[in-house]
This record gives structure tokens, C-alpha cells and sequence, in this order.
């Protein structure tokens, strides 16, 4: 072979790599910043403040303990929601790693319910996109993106409304008592954590 054709292949292959190299590597640091609703230990509704942070790392989740107790079936909903927002985004979080914190000191975080709302994060930290700050959600997610209802959602939707919110998402099966007709909260129902985002992050 010519030597400069050889130049000029080897000069072309060193270009491809570190074009590859680039589409590959993390950008700066992303976050959201977003309200779950929760129920308190003593049955009341609360709006508790999340971050998600996107860091350049090697595709951990992860949460920080510093401030709160994190309780397993929390932790596998984050792991759920990372799974998903991987999915919609179209691409996988192999050189970032997802870290949830919270706002409140000393909380104990227990149970799904807050799954979608971590995924609908992850998709807001990523494509820059605020969560809308007059929508919030409840709902747990499975592996494949569907929602499944929750406990305490009379609750959740009062202390959203309270807190100013005037849309509250939920799966298609969850059962809502009449009675929360008097917030005139406006309650979306949907099927998967897709027709979750395009509301939440509109």
C-alpha cells in the first residue's frame, strides 16, 4: 500500500476514534429539581423536594445517604426509573452516574410511590426540560413503564394542591375517593411513565 494512503487511513481512523470517543464521553454536570408528594409518619401529605444530578462516573445509581435513610423498595424505584428514562432518552447512562438527593434533613424515605416521578427526573436532568411546576404525580413504575397506584393518594393530591399545584397525574387504575373533587385538582390518569413525561415536562 501507498505510504500516504497509508497516512491518510490511519489520520482518518484516528478521527473516527476520537469523534467516538466524544459522542461517548459525559457532559457537564446535569440536574432537576423537583417536589414528590409523600405521606408523614403521622398520615399526613407532604411535598418533599428531590434532586437528580447526572455526574460524569461509570453508570451507578446512587443515593446520598448524608442527610436521609434511603429503605430498599425506594432504592429499587429509583433503579426502575433509571431503567426507564434510559429508554425514552434512547440511550444508556454508561458514563454518568444518577445520584438522588433530598432537600429535607433527616428524612426516611420508604416506599414506590415516587418511582415515575424519579424517572420523570432523570429525563428533566438530562434534556434540560423543567418539570412543570404546577403539575406533580404519584405513582409507582415498573420495569417496563407502566404505572401501578399507590397508598395515601387523597392525601398526596391535598398537599400538592396546598402547595400550589393544579395538576396531579396518576396511573389509569388508581382509585381516588369523591371527595377530592372539593380541591378542584385536576386529575390525569395515565397508562405509562411515556404519557407521564410529555405532561410533566411540558
Amino acid at each position: 500500500m501507498d505510504l500516504k494512503l497509508l497516512s491518510i487511513l490511519v489520520a482518518l481512523i484516528a478521527v473516527a476514534a476520537a469523534m467516538l470517543g466524544y459522542s461517548a464521553a459525559p457532559g457537564p454536570v446535569k440536574t432537576s429539581d423537583f417536589q414528590a408528594p409523600a405521606i408523614t409518619d403521622n398520615g399526613i401529605g407532604a411535598m418533599v423536594p428531590f434532586r437528580i444530578t447526572l455526574s460524569p462516573g461509570n453508570g451507578r445509581t446512587l443515593v446520598n445517604v448524608d442527610n436521609a435513610n434511603y429503605h430498599r423498595d425506594t432504592e429499587n424505584a429509583l433503579v426502575k426509573a433509571k431503567q426507564n428514562a434510559e429508554k425514552l432518552i434512547g440511550i444508556k447512562f454508561r458514563y454518568f452516574d444518577v445520584v438522588l438527593d433530598i432537600g429535607a434533613s433527616g428524612s426516611d424515605i420508604g416506599g414506590e410511590s415516587a418511582g415515575a416521578m424519579f424517572a420523570v427526573g432523570i429525563i428533566s436532568a438530562y434534556t434540560g426540560k423543567q418539570v412543570n411546576p404546577f403539575v406533580s404525580m404519584s405513582g409507582g413504575i415498573t420495569p417496563t413503564g407502566n404505572l401501578f397506584p399507590v397508598d395515601g393518594i387523597e392525601e398526596k393530591i391535598i398537599a400538592a394542591k396546598n402547595s400550589g399545584k393544579t395538576k396531579f397525574v396518576v396511573a389509569k387504575e388508581q382509585v381516588v375517593k369523591n371527595t377530592i373533587d372539593s380541591t378542584k385538582m385536576e386529575i390525569i390518569r395515565v397508562t405509562n411513565i411515556k404519557e407521564a413525561s410529555d405532561i410533566l415536562l411540558s
